[in-house]
């Protein structure tokens, strides 16, 4: 998002700020997207900078906190898969509330139905094709969509349920 102000001089300063919801249960994995958007250049930052001040990256690792934070989001970044409900649920609640402007889903998850949902709102990953293909959708204009929001990935899924099952669909695939 973009923010505006009115100089001295009388001329309008815009600069870049971004907000980023991490919804992500496995702790190590968040750690990594946040050091990957740092890394990318997202947020304005240059490769290999500083994130300032007013860029900010807020984790959550289940979908009572992700709905307990404050403010507004240029983006989300959501599992479907979390242990005390569903991303899509979370994701639902924060565009009907107007509280982001994007969300990607980053997520392990094969059933059909799920990812059917999930594509009503926002583009899919298949974190088995890696944080490099998130970025990639990341970067890319969020007025274009990237084939009606198809999901990414291998593309296999299957009637096995996502949502709340107590366990993260990552610890399964990365153990």
């Amino acid at each position: 998002m973009r923010h505006w102000a009115v100089g001295r001089s009388g001329a309008i300063l815009i600069r870049a700020m971004s907000r980023t919801l991490i919804l992500e249960d496995y702790a190590p994995l968040a750690r990594a997207l946040v050091r990957a958007l740092r890394s990318d250049g997202q947020n304005g930052v240059p490769k290999g900078g500083v994130v300032g001040d007013d860029d900010q990256f807020v984790v959550a690792g289940l979908c009572a906190e992700a709905r307990q934070t404050e403010g507004w989001f240029d983006r989300a970044i959501i599992d479907l898969e979390l242990p005390d409900g569903s991303g899509i649920d979370v994701a639902k609640d924060l565009l009907r509330n107007r509280r982001v402007e994007r969300v990607v889903f980053f997520t392990a998850c094969r059933e059909m139905a799920a990812l059917k949902s999930a594509m009503e709102l926002g583009h899919i990953v298949d974190k088995s094709a890696g944080i490099a293909l998130l970025l990639s959708v990341l970067n890319r204009d969020s007025n274009i969509p990237l084939e009606n929001a198809r999901a990414v990935g291998d593309g296999s899924v299957s009637s096995s349920g996502c949502g709340s099952s107590g366990r993260s669909g990552t610890r399964r695939i990365f153990r």
